[in-house]
């Protein structure tokens, strides 16, 4: 804005849409009341190098708030939009087919009369096919950001073609759905290596990502697939965030029904649904029916894995090795295996803290529902519960008290809750 702002009637507010974009911060024209004005610089990543990327996209507008809604579009020159005073959901969403060019920001903001607000969108790039997909991932679309990452936007449903080894070898990427859409990505294999970072969907935002293995078996050694959903190894990183969902991931050959993490990877669960995913291998050593972690960090903060299978040990998770682990505000529910029908930890330090543990069934007489821990309570390494309601777990079917934990040693009650 320049610098003399001027003043609005009641029940007019000025809102300034700013793109994030490469280069230098431009002027913003003066603007008469309620002009909605798309336009300027600000920060962020430019994936056309030397191209005016805002004169070269359209955008639509949705705005919710007092009075009901508001759908615009404009071109580059914007438009006006009266807003009156109160809270308003604005989505943005920037568009350019060639090179499939988009932006987006989905922001709540508080209007008073007479004042004005700044939105920056983020660039990203728009995929609606499996080659579009593969390109963006592989760099061919556009080069890749390998300080800040690549930001992916699924516009439709996508599904991918299994093929040998058929891993999407990630960078530095996020993937989320399209704002205000719930889209589904079928039959996709991940792999991070060596620093490699792939996020799946943004804490806050309106869409919903599905990642369906649509149950394939990752691990058919006839088929020879990628024998993993998602490999995190050697330092590479994956991250699930809220509104995300991964089901039917399946495994017959390997560790980890949907996720294995193993030497010094990373898996951070901020929320999201991860459920109804299998381990089937048949040698004695099914363990993980969603998550295997090995020599690894695995960082659970919220969300829920639910419903997940395996046949020997860990039907939800299965952690072993030297692995840092830490599993807050989650559930851990209606899971199944031999025995840990929960959890089952083997060697490795296992902090729970705030979690509710529930409906986790040991199909092994002996076994434990709830959470096992291979060797007993005490001695090292060890098992930390502070603030834990477990509830409903079973062994071989049967709900028992028993069965909610491991050795339960009384004196180590923090804040236990033990439910029928």
């Amino acid at each position: 804005m320049g610098k003399n702002k001027k003043r609005y009637p009641e029940g007019i507010v000025l809102v300034v849409l700013a793109l994030a974009l490469g280069g230098c911060l431009g002027p913003l024209k003066e603007a008469p009341m309620g002009y909605l004005q798309i336009g300027g610089a600000a920060s962020g990543r430019t994936l056309l190098p030397g191209v005016d990327e805002v004169a070269i996209m359209t955008y639509k507008v949705h705005l919710s708030g007092p009075g009901g809604t508001i759908d615009q579009n404009f071109g580059p020159a914007g438009g006006t939009i009266d807003l009156a005073p109160g809270s308003w959901n604005i989505t943005v969403k920037a568009y350019n087919d060639t090179p499939r060019l988009r932006g987006i920001a989905e922001e709540t903001i508080t209007v008073a009369s007479g004042s004005s607000h700044t939105i920056a969108l983020k660039t990203c790039i728009g995929v609606s096919t499996e080659a579009d997909l593969s390109a963006a991932l592989q760099g061919t679309l556009y080069p890749r950001d390998t300080a800040d990452g690549d930001l992916i936007v699924l516009e439709k449903d996508i599904t991918v073609v299994p093929s040998p080894g058929g891993f999407f070898d990630v960078q530095i990427v996020t993937i989320i759905a399209d704002p205000g859409t719930i889209r589904t990505l079928t039959t996709a294999a991940f792999r991070a290596d060596t620093g490699g970072r792939l996020t799946l969907g943004r804490q806050g935002e309106t869409g919903g990502l599905v990642l369906d293995g649509n149950g394939l078996d990752y691990g058919d050694a006839i088929t020879g697939y990628a024998s993993y959903g998602f490999l995190n190894r050697l330092g590479g990183s994956l991250t699930i965030n809220g509104n995300t969902e991964i089901k039917n991931y399946k495994n017959s050959s390997g560790n980890g029904g949907a996720i294995t993490v193993l030497n010094g990877g990373y898996l951070t669960i901020n929320g999201g649904d991860i459920h109804d995913n299998q381990n089937t291998e048949p040698s004695g050593s099914s363990y993980g029916g969603a998550i295997f972690v090995d020599g690894s960090t695995f960082v659970m903060t919220g969300g829920i894995i639910r419903d997940n299978s395996a046949i020997d040990r860990g039907g939800g998770i299965y952690c072993a090795g030297t692995s840092t682990n830490t599993i807050g505000a989650g559930v851990i529910s209606g899971n199944s295996a031999g025995n840990g029908g929960g959890v089952y930890s083997s060697a490795t330090n296992l902090d729970f803290n705030g979690t509710t543990i529930s409906g986790n069934n040991a199909a092994d007489i002996t076994g434990i529902g709830g959470i096992y821990k291979d060797g007993g309570f005490t001695g090292n390494p060890l098992i930390g519960l502070d603030n834990v309601t477990f509830s409903g777990n079973m062994r071989n079917g049967v709900a028992d008290i028993n069965s909610h934990r491991f050795d339960y040693n009384a004196d180590n009650d923090f804040g236990l809750i033990f439910e029928p």
